[in-house]
């Protein structure tokens, strides 16, 4: 009886989702030793599965997964590297479609709790000025400045990830 390589790398995700939500509404972060067991497990995973097809599968991933990054510096860095690591490891073990199904998901929500905590704390004007100056600067002057850490709204990005690789898990069984 073969291994089901396919559970394996969902039992993977799963955990890697679950330990980067607990960790980063727990301290604020996502570390590595997290992030990179679950990208090693998912490159592995994916060659023993499908050999080199896999490990191209998973290369691919993380390849999707570390765009972001380069397309979050164009706005100013509001993901923090844990999240892009995070979906990186997402992408090892299951793909560049999984990770933008994940983020087809995680972005609205991730929006939405973004709003709401402003709502709550009372600051969605700040936050909102702070992001349009943000963009300002960037796009106009062409200035490459980072939101002002110190007084932004920060929240477990994590948790939104968390939602939309679940949700992917719905569109991709």
């Amino acid at each position: 009886m073969a291994p089901d390589w396919q559970g394996l790398c969902n039992l993977w995700v799963l955990f890697a989702v679950t330990a980067a939500s607990v960790t980063d509404l727990r301290w604020g972060k996502i570390y590595n030793l997290v992030t990179v067991p679950a990208l090693a497990a998912g490159l592995t995973l994916n060659t023993l599965a499908a050999g080199w097809a896999g490990l191209s599968l998973s290369l691919q991933g993380i390849g999707v997964g570390l765009a972001l990054l380069l397309t979050t510096l164009l706005f100013g860095q509001y993901l923090g590297g844990g999240d892009v690591k995070l979906l990186a490891a997402l992408g090892a073990l299951r793909g560049p479609s999984f990770v933008l199904a994940t983020l087809a998901v995680a972005i609205p929500l991730g929006g939405l709790m973004a709003l709401g905590l402003a709502l709550s704390r009372g600051a969605l004007r700040d936050s909102v000025r702070r992001l349009g100056w943000s963009l300002y600067g960037r796009f106009v002057l062409g200035e490459a400045g980072q939101p002002d850490t110190a007084s932004s709204l920060k929240f477990p990005y994590a948790l939104a990830l968390a939602g939309g690789a679940l949700a992917a898990f719905w569109w991709q069984p």
